[in-house]
């Protein structure tokens, strides 16, 4: 949610937060997420978010730590059979 504040700030023309702001951001997230890269750097990089004078309370980002272990992505469950599930309906 914090990312999309931050996404919109970047489009609205009286904010401080650049599209470079949020270009850089969303790299770095693209990164951790797809492979467990940059992490650290992100850390750091929302640490400095935390100490721009005058942003906004809702553009602050969440007071957490960042470990790669948050960004693994586990693979939905598979029906055993592979099978569709049988309480879907075909559309007419």
């Amino acid at each position: 949610q914090w990312a999309l504040r931050i996404k919109m700030a970047s489009e609205d023309q009286t904010s401080s937060v650049t599209k470079d702001h949020f270009e850089y951001l969303r790299e770095l997230l693209q990164e951790c997420c797809g492979y467990l890269y940059k992490v650290k750097e992100l850390e750091e990089y929302l640490a400095k978010w935390r100490k721009m004078k005058g942003l906004p309370s809702e553009l602050l980002p969440p007071d957490l730590r960042l470990v790669p272990e948050a960004f693994v992505r586990f693979p939905e469950p598979q029906d055993p059979k592979n099978e569709r599930p049988t309480n879907l309906k075909r559309p007419d």
